[in-house]
């Protein structure tokens, strides 16, 4: 669900987020391509071992945002 994340910054469907912590958080995820070619988050235990808190305001926007492949629109993007 980060990449939908990811691909709404890359659409501009994702307008006014100015909490510098959340936007802090998401520069900060470290991710890797497995042997499948699949991207692979780090683990929440890694993210606080590099770090002193979890990542839990960029969580909180994934979650809320959701996987858009269940619906075509959401109420957290711009339908204009």
């Amino acid at each position: 669900m980060y990449q939908t994340v990811a691909d709404a910054f890359e659409r501009d469907e994702i307008d006014g987020l100015l909490d510098e912590e959340t936007v802090a958080q998401l520069a900060d995820l470290q991710y890797e391509i497995d042997s499948r070619g699949r991207l692979k988050i780090e683990s929440k235990d890694d993210a606080r071992a590099r770090r002193s808190a979890s990542p839990d305001r960029a969580e909180a926007l994934m979650l809320a945002i959701g996987d858009r492949r269940k619906s075509n629109r959401s109420p957290y993007f711009d339908q204009t």
